[in-house]
């Protein structure tokens, strides 16, 4: 492992050390993110089926749904139920998927860095009323990843996943607290 690697490799842990104890400080001291509300009071019931996947990344939809899906149930305000029986539904559809090499290079001045970004349209109804309650377009997120000559491509792979299952939560915290809003 080069020095490039073990310096990015400590870089990363102290900054999720300091996430960490940023998120546990906040959830202590009364800090709420905007949000956080509730639904109309008519809706108690919401359906959030898989995403539309409109990329040619293969399998994206499901961590992303997943991870909305996650944030919805912890939420608590509402009970996740199938279309038929829903009062809302939160559709999805990913817009892009796209693994781009930044600029961060090794010592012998290759690429050793990605940047994953993810952009989504989400937009929930009101079966009830028959009505749009929030809509968002090319929503993203995105996150980095180590690859490059220094990291095998099985490994690279597994990073690329890492990075999409961390873009899957902060959309998914994005549009829970975004279509909660307001109400």
């Amino acid at each position: 492992m080069g020095i490039y690697e073990i310096v990015f490799f400590n870089m990363k842990r102290i900054f999720c050390l300091l996430l960490c104890l940023a998120l546990f400080w906040m959830s202590g001291c009364g800090y709420k993110l905007v949000g956080q509300g509730s639904l109309p009071k008519h809706i108690q019931k919401v359906a959030i089926p898989i995403f539309e996947n409109t990329t040619l990344e293969k399998g994206v939809e499901d961590p992303i749904t997943q991870a909305i899906i996650d944030v919805y149930v912890k939420g608590g305000k509402v009970r996740l139920v199938s279309e038929t029986e829903a009062d809302a539904i939160l559709r999805g559809k990913i817009r892009s998927y796209n693994s781009k090499e930044v600029s961060a290079y090794n010592e012998r001045n290759e690429i050793a860095s990605y940047k994953l970004t993810v952009a989504v349209d989400v937009e929930l109804q009101d079966l009830t009323n028959n009505e749009v309650l929030w809509k968002t377009e090319n929503l993203a997120g995105s996150a980095d990843f180590p690859g490059g000559p220094d990291v095998d491509i099985t490994k690279e792979q597994d990073n690329e996943e890492i990075a999409l299952q961390t873009v899957a939560k902060d959309l998914a915290e994005r549009v829970w607290a975004l279509s909660t809003e307001g109400f």
